[in-house]
């Protein structure tokens, strides 16, 4: 194929990818190769760092001159809040090179969008066991693992992964999503969209939802009970479940803490086997100690500001028992799980007063009088809500002062 008409193929490639969002990696897969051959075999597809660089800024440039052209003869303009991006396929850089409509932009400077490009693509990565070496594998999907820049890449991937009703909410971490509905008057219209709605955000954004791992937990108090409706994805039900494990914390659909409790102590009662073989090689009681907090301690302390409020005195009193195990192992004196409670949670609120971004800031107001630094308690009907985290977070810091 001549030069000229191999850029001009190569300007319309990049026309196509930047108008119908298709990935980058589209001229490194084999059946578009297969298809492209067949269709012009003389002609050559660029790489996906050639079609990412020079390809795509030609063609970004040149519809940027277009629309300066068609802004400046229009009498009036009408902006589209919508966006679109010129890498699907790519789905981080999808927001690292954003473009609104009709004005077009680059957000950040192409070298560093190539740089991420190329951070994220041919990772070379082997299973080693022993002696033994898998044969090398190059990733171009997800993120390494323990990466500093991981985080960070994410929440630029899923930043438009947001509730559409105000009576729902998405919470994601990592690979964990969960969407909470407030469902009244039994209208489960807006829960329902925001889970549709879910399954078309994955779709458009190349992810699969695992239909087999996702389950649904209702919360009723309401005494008679009423039948809910299974959910759907992609014409599969949705396991309905009474508890479910979220971040290491059992959650039940009573809101109540045994299950996890009953977990954490199984937990522990293993490590104090490994705490009692210890002591026989006569080490230290501040060595002991020392183990206790790492391997014992930081289970049986693990989101405690969430659940230990409120625990029944039965669970209270099988922690503590724990507790003096391990006391009586190390030789040293432990500090009590409603010691460890009270100081982290009003570590806790402290921190969130201080950061005015906290989704829970606001539920830390002072009184209007301000004569005690008293901050305002809502009123709750139940001892349930009484003793859940953040309202014992608030007695706790009034009590200080």
């Amino acid at each position: 194929m001549e030069e000229r008409s191999q850029r001009n193929a190569d300007e319309c490639l990049a026309r196509a990818v930047y108008a119908t969002a298709s990935p980058l990696m589209l001229t490194g897969n084999v059946y578009w190769k297969r298809f492209l051959n067949v269709l012009c075999p003389a002609y050559t597809p660029p790489t996906s760092h050639a079609l990412s660089t020079h390809l795509l800024d030609a063609e970004f440039n040149r519809v940027q001159v277009k629309v300066k052209q068609i802004i400046e003869k229009a009498d009036c303009i009408v902006i589209i809040s919508d966006r679109w991006s010129n890498v699907r396929g790519q789905g981080i850089i999808n927001y690292i090179i954003s473009t609104p409509q009709p004005v077009f932009y680059k957000s950040t400077d192409p070298a560093l969008c190539n740089w991420v490009l190329d951070f994220l693509t041919g990772r070379p990565q082997v299973v080693r066991i022993g002696n033994n070496i898998s044969t090398l594998l190059i990733l171009n999907t997800g993120a390494p693992q323990g990466c500093v820049l991981s985080p960070l890449l994410y929440s630029l991937f899923t930043h438009d992964c947001v509730a559409k009703h105000a009576s729902n909410s998405i919470i994601k971490f990592a690979y964990d999503t969960k969407v909470v509905g407030l469902i009244t008057n039994n209208d489960e219209t807006a829960y329902r969209e925001e889970v549709r709605a879910l399954g078309v955000w994955c779709q458009e954004n190349n992810l699969s939802l695992n239909v087999n791992k996702t389950k649904e937990m209702i919360v009723d108090f309401r005494k008679q009970e009423r039948a809910h409706p299974p959910i759907h994805i992609d014409g599969t039900v949705v396991e309905k479940v009474e508890s479910f494990k979220f971040l290491g914390v059992h959650i039940t659909d009573k809101l109540k803490w045994s299950t996890h409790i009953d977990s954490v102590v199984k937990k522990v009662q293993q490590r104090l086997f490994n705490l009692r073989r210890l002591k026989k090689f006569s080490l230290s009681p501040k060595t002991l100690t020392n183990v206790y907090r790492c391997t014992i301690e930081s289970i049986l302390s693990g989101c405690i500001t969430t659940w230990y409020g409120n625990c029944s005195a039965h669970n209270r009193k099988a922690l503590q028992r724990v507790v003096r195990t391990a006391q009586g192992i190390t030789g040293g004196k432990l500090p009590a799980l409603q010691d460890t409670y009270t100081t982290r949670c009003h570590r806790k609120a402290k921190k969130i007063i201080k950061d005015n971004n906290h989704p829970s800031h606001c539920l830390f107001t002072l009184l209007s009088s301000r004569r005690r630094c008293q901050n305002r308690c809502i009123k709750s009907g139940t001892e349930r809500l009484k003793n859940s985290s953040y309202l014992k977070a608030i007695r706790l810091l009034n009590s200080h002062h």
